[in-house]
C-alpha cells in the first residue's frame, strides 16, 4: 500500500510559520554602557586601569579586545587586556530585563612618560564590535603618580574607595602625617574631576578643628587629616582614577614639597551581603538618560 504523501503547499506553509515564529521570539540584542561614568586622569608608570560595565537583555559569553580610538594618535603602541570582574552575585545579576557584566580594563605601552588620550573603547561582544565612547575622554601619563617626600612623612594614606562616597558627607577618610622637620601644610588638591570637603584635622592628640590653610607643623608632630569628596562631575555611579596632593612648604629652605598618592572609586564593589541594588539603582539611572 502506498503511503499517503502530504500536499506540498501545505509542507511549504506549515515551514513558513515556523520559520517567522523563530525570528519573532529572536529580539535584537541590546545593551547600555557605562562609559559616560568613567572619569580617569591618572599617572602610573606600568599601566592604566579603570572599569567600565555592560547592561545586555541577553547574558554576555565573551568580550575580546578589538581597538583604541584616539582623536590626536597617542594610543598607537598600546597594548589592552580585557578582564572578566563579575563574581557570582553579578553573574546572577537581573534587573528590568538586563544582565551585568563588569569589565577591567587595562593599558600597557613601553615608552616611559608617554601620556595618552582614550576617546573610545571598541570592543567584540560576543562576535559583533560594539564601541564604548567616553565622554569625558581617558587621559593617562605613563610616570610615577605616587611621591612621598622625607620631611612630612606618610602614616596613613588610604586610596580605594567605594563610589558611593562621592558627595557623601557623612563618609570621612583620615590621611596622617608625621613632620621630619618642621613643615607648614598649604593646600590639599587633586588632579581632576574631586575636591576634597569638610576637612578637619588634629595635631598629635588633639582637637579636631576646621583645616584652614596654611597648616604649620613642628618636628615631630603628627597631623591627622579628616576629608570627604566632592564632585560636580563623578556621582556614586562612577568609576573614579586620579591623583591627590599634599602640597607643602619645609620652614628652614621655603622649598616646595608635594606628597601624592592615587585615588580610585569603584561603583560595583564591594558587595556586601550578596546585595547588587546599588548596581540596579546604576541601571535604572542609565535607562533615564536614554
Amino acid at each position: 500500500m502506498k503511503r499517503r504523501q502530504r500536499p506540498l503547499p501545505l509542507l511549504f506553509f506549515a515551514a513558513l510559520l515556523a520559520l517567522l515564529a523563530a525570528c519573532g521570539s529572536q529580539q535584537p540584542t541590546v545593551i547600555l554602557d557605562t562609559a559616560s561614568n568613567v572619569y580617569v586622569c591618572s599617572k602610573d608608570p606600568f599601566s592604566c586601569t579603570f572599569n567600565v560595565s555592560l547592561f545586555s537583555n541577553r547574558r554576555i559569553r565573551q568580550v575580546d579586545y578589538i581597538a583604541l580610538q584616539s582623536n590626536d594618535g597617542s594610543t598607537e603602541g598600546c597594548s589592552v587586556n580585557i578582564g572578566d570582574s563579575n563574581n557570582e552575585d553579578l553573574d546572577r545579576f537581573r534587573h528590568q530585563g538586563y544582565y551585568f557584566q563588569d569589565l577591567s580594563v587595562k593599558i600597557t605601552c613601553d615608552e616611559p612618560g608617554k601620556r595618552i588620550c582614550v576617546d573610545a573603547l571598541v570592543l567584540n561582544v560576543d562576535g559583533t564590535p560594539y564601541t564604548l565612547t567616553f565622554p569625558t575622554p581617558v587621559t593617562h601619563t605613563f610616570a610615577d603618580g605616587m611621591s612621598f617626600s622625607e620631611e612630612l612623612q606618610i602614616g596613613v594614606i588610604p586610596f580605594d574607595f567605594p563610589s558611593s562616597f562621592i558627595n557623601n558627607d557623612s563618609e570621612s577618610f583620615q590621611y596622617i602625617f608625621t613632620a621630619q622637620e618642621d613643615v607648614v601644610l598649604q593646600d590639599v588638591h587633586f588632579d581632576a574631576f574631586l575636591s576634597p570637603a569638610n576637612m578637619m584635622y588634629a595635631i598629635g592628640g588633639g582637637a579636631f578643628r576646621k583645616a584652614e590653610f596654611p597648616i604649620s607643623l613642628k618636628q615631630g608632630e603628627t597631623l591627622n587629616l579628616s576629608l570627604s569628596f566632592q564632585s560636580d562631575q563623578a556621582s556614586p555611579f562612577s568609576s573614579v582614577a586620579t591623583t591627590l596632593h599634599f602640597d607643602y612648604l619645609v620652614a628652614s629652605s621655603q622649598q616646595p614639597r608635594t606628597n601624592s598618592c592615587a585615588v580610585f572609586f569603584n561603583p560595583i564593589y564591594p558587595i556586601r551581603d550578596y546585595d547588587t541594588s546599588h548596581v540596579s539603582r546604576m541601571l535604572d539611572d542609565l535607562l533615564a538618560r536614554e
